[in-house]
């Protein structure tokens, strides 16, 4: 081509020689005219196939416009195979989208690497440039595609500055494209891991010890965001606690156990509500609310305040075994007087010192995380006082309730719930529905137990009494501690002492030991109480005091509790009072056997703080003046008069409602009086010296006058007791079968009777009546009642027992009525060898003819 004489003959024969080899291709490819005639330029070409990139490089070089372009194009999908790069090129010569980025980047790369494409034109060059940024753009989101990206950058460089430029921003992008995927799927790996690790967590120790409550494991393999995970994740939180939930409310009442059996409060009971203030600020107005609202879902800290026995224990308690049972909360309950080394260190110690992490533990106090509730704030010393009152003020956003009957001291402007006593109303509610708790022998019970229960409460309330008494009346009944007891006592078919409830009860338990040839080893047990409550133990299984324990327990005086692991399985039993009066009551009984000394110092302790007010009504006169003086001086030093406020109180009470001469009579007394009180001084100086010989003569009176007892008794108990011993004595005997109620007895003739008896201080009134129809309504056998009221007058000065109503009524249940002073004097006669007959003779005709009950005749008593 270079020799001009032969440069026509060569363009005439290069279309043939074309085919003979890839150089005629690339000489007749670089010769031919593609602008002026593309189609026979592209035509002389066909045989020469297949044909060499060079040749396509060449073709697509003379692109200049778009109609060109379309034409050279054909050309070269004609001439090339598909697959190949200038056929691809050819192809996706619209840069604007890629079909197959993968494919056409892998082709492309041979393409831009090879000889003959470095020497293309820039126009094509540029063209294939735009198309592998194109296609990058499109390659799917893999780690090949980054090492495709990071080759194409660096293969266009500074020559094609704008591709380049396009393919470093997509490859940026995809880099934060996968660290914003890879690092969620890390912390969800990270996560996963941790899942299972919480899902062995709670039946491994070793995970627990190790590394959930182990700061630094936890930290380096949690990477420092597992603690809020444990903190703010619910079910983490609830997970991570699991393990000492059981632990963690150890001394709340088992949730399947009948709500009956453990509701010592009335859902109707109504607390004021004082919302928190700080500093000086103005005392707001109290809302008062129902308890079970108030309290359902409270948050930060609270104090629940209330005098004893109006529930606030029982109410915690059983409202922590509902939240319980429904698995939401982590909650801690504690009694004050765990909490002796601090409450934070009693939670420890109920996590068995695993959880001995407590940054962790204090976090999740801080942050309101875990409920912890402590209850009896009051019953503790001042040292504990403070440590509670501490923990309270060191975790201001925590949820932590405290129950007292005080104010927490030094916290005055925490937000408080005050435990209103039940208004008459309430207490007839709550009195009347009693009757799901009661024994299973109760001899009252369902629809007559309610009629009792509101005919005892109307006759309370309409007795005369002065303004202390109906304060007294009122603060008793309206505490549902003491309404329980008196529930009790009625379904037994006595008569309730407001004044002495725990006493009546402990006598109904003697005299069912009694029945069985036991007697209540009162002194031994208390004592083996008082040292277990020294040791702040509670379970009465552990005493040495099996029948009495039993005995307990059917009186309700004490519960059964069952303790049950998560799977519902029950891991263990305990036998606890009732409530910590009554705990108290038995507890007092061995300090009355202490000197002055012992009794004060313990006085200091705390725990036998309701101790005192029991010892303030039963030990003798001067001894509790005695140490009434000792209380306020012990109170004064140490700066404390819970102890003696409640011994003055209750010596007060028993002075004003005490059976006593009134004082205004000593100024009336008849000289020889008041010389007697003056020699009976005299003998007491002396008495060291006349102590036996008084002592003697006492247990003379006393074992003499035992039977004429029957005359002075208002304890119906007491007096069936009697009846029966002067019953035997005069010819009857003991029945085969006893009734639950009163004395089962066999007259002369062979006729069992029931023996019982109805006795009052005072007038019998209509409600004492119909408590007895209903003792004895049950039982179809004759009976025998025996009256005695207004003991403190004189037999014969005595007002008739009962109306002719009365009489009517009992009659119709085939009980004959006997007085105490009949009964009395027809024994004394048959003691003495006359009128054997006449009791019997009297009852056979009650019993057979249901005429009205004569008076029994007179019989001279020599």
């Amino acid at each position: 081509m270079t020799r001009p004489e032969l440069a026509a003959d060569a363009a005439h024969w290069l279309p043939r020689l074309a085919r003979f080899g890839p150089t005629y291709a690339q000489l007749q490819a670089e010769q031919a005219k593609w602008l002026a005639d593309p189609s026979k330029s592209c035509f002389s070409l066909v045989p020469a196939r297949p044909l060499g990139a060079d040749v396509g490089i060449a073709i697509l070089n003379a692109v200049t416009t778009d109609d060109s372009a379309d034409v050279l194009r054909a050309c070269v999908g004609l001439l090339f195979d598909a697959n190949s790069p200038v056929a691809i090129v050819a192809r996706q010569w619209d840069t604007t989208a890629v079909a197959e980025p993968v494919s056409v980047l892998a082709a492309l790369k041979p393409l831009w690497q090879s000889p003959e494409f470095k020497d293309a034109g820039n126009p094509l060059r540029k063209k294939v440039a735009a198309l592998a940024a194109t296609a990058g753009a499109a390659l799917p989101y893999e780690l090949e595609s980054q090492s495709t990206l990071s080759w194409w950058e660096q293969a266009l460089g500074n020559e094609q500055s704008v591709a380049a430029s396009q393919l470093r921003s997509e490859r940026r992008k995809r880099v934060m494209v996968g660290a914003l995927i890879a690092v969620p799927a890390a912390v969800l790996l990270h996560l996963g891991v941790w899942a299972v690790l919480l899902a062995g967590y709670p039946r491994s120790p070793t995970l627990q010890a190790v590394v959930f409550w182990n700061p630094f494991v936890r930290k380096v393999i949690g990477f420092g965001y597992i603690d809020l995970v444990l903190l703010y994740v619910p079910f983490a939180r609830r997970r991570l606690f699991a393990p000492f939930a059981s632990d963690f409310l150890r001394d709340v009442h088992d949730t399947r156990e009948p709500a009956s059996q453990t509701q010592g409060y009335f859902d109707g009971s109504l607390v004021q509500h004082w919302p928190a203030r700080a500093g000086a600020a103005a005392l707001v107005q109290a809302q008062m609310r129902p308890i079970t609202s108030a309290l359902a879902a409270h948050r930060g800290r609270v104090l629940l305040l209330g005098r004893s026995g109006l529930g606030k224990s029982s109410f915690l308690r059983f409202w922590l075994a509902k939240r319980a049972a429904e698995g939401k909360d982590i909650m801690v309950y504690l009694r004050a007087d765990q909490c002796r080394g601090g409450v934070e260190a009693e939670i420890v110690k109920r996590m068995k010192s695993v959880g001995s992490d407590q940054n962790l533990l204090r976090s999740v106090l801080y942050a309101g995380r875990m409920s912890v509730y402590v209850d009896g704030y009051n019953e503790v010393d001042l040292t504990t006082q403070d440590a509670i009152t501490s923990f309270v003020g060191d975790y201001p956003h925590g949820n932590i309730l405290v129950t007292s009957q005080i104010p927490m001291r030094g916290f005055t402007g925490i937000e408080t719930f005050e435990l209103l006593p039940l208004d008459r109303v309430q207490v007839r509610d709550f009195l009347t529905t009693r009757s799901e708790i009661l024994p299973v022998d109760a001899v009252v019970r369902d629809d007559t137990f309610q009629r009792t229960a509101s005919a005892f409460l109307d006759d309370v309330w309409a007795r005369p009494a002065t303004e202390e008494e109906v304060k007294a009346f009122d603060e008793i009944l309206a505490n549902p501690m003491d309404l329980t007891s008196v529930a009790l006592l009625l379904s037994q078919g006595g008569v309730p002492d407001l004044f002495a409830l725990e006493k009546q009860q402990f006598d109904t338990v003697k005299r069912r030991l009694q029945a069985q040839g036991l007697a209540f080893r009162t002194l031994g047990f208390s004592r083996a109480l008082l040292t277990q409550r020294l040791a702040d133990q509670e379970d009465l299984c552990g005493l040495p005091f099996k029948p009495e324990v039993t005995e307990l327990v059917h009186a309700k005086l004490a519960q059964v509790r069952t303790f049950s692991e998560p799977s519902g399985k029950s891991s263990a039993q305990e036998i606890r009072f009732r409530h910590d009066r009554i705990r108290d009551f038995f507890t007092h009984f061995v300090l009355l056997e202490m000197a002055p000394e012992e009794q004060a110092a313990h006085a200091k302790d705390a725990r036998f703080a309701g101790v005192f007010p029991y010892l303030a009504r039963s030990m003798p006169r001067e001894n509790a003046e005695a140490l009434r003086e000792q209380l306020i001086t012990l109170a004064a030093h140490i700066e404390d008069h819970r102890v003696s406020d409640s011994f003055v109180r209750e010596f007060s009470w028993r002075q004003r409602f005490a059976s006593q001469d009134p004082e205004w009579m000593l100024s009336h007394d008849l000289p020889a009086a008041k010389d007697a009180d003056g020699e009976y001084a005299d003998l007491a100086r002396k008495r060291g010296d006349l102590e036996a010989a008084m002592g003697r003569l006492r247990e003379q009176i006393a074992s003499s006058r035992r039977l004429t007892r029957v005359l002075t008794t208002a304890d119906s108990g007491e007096m069936v007791s009697l009846a029966r011993e002067m019953l035997l004595a005069m010819g009857a005997s003991e029945a085969t079968v006893q009734q639950p109620i009163g004395a089962t007895l066999t007259d002369p003739s062979g006729r069992d009777f029931l023996l019982v008896a109805l006795t009052q201080s005072e007038s019998i009134r209509p409600f004492h009546v119909d408590l007895l129809l209903a003792r004895i309504e049950r039982s179809d056998m004759p009976k025998l009642v025996v009256l005695n009221s207004q003991v403190g007058v004189a037999p014969e000065a005595r007002k008739a027992d009962l109306t002719a109503d009365q009489h009517t009524a009992l009659r119709a249940r085939c009980a004959a009525t006997m007085g105490s002073m009949e009964l009395y004097r027809a024994f004394r006669a048959a003691r003495e060898g006359s009128h054997d007959d006449d009791v019997w003779e009297y009852l056979a005709r009650c019993w057979s003819t249901g005429e009205p009950s004569t008076i029994l005749r007179a019989m001279e008593v020599s």
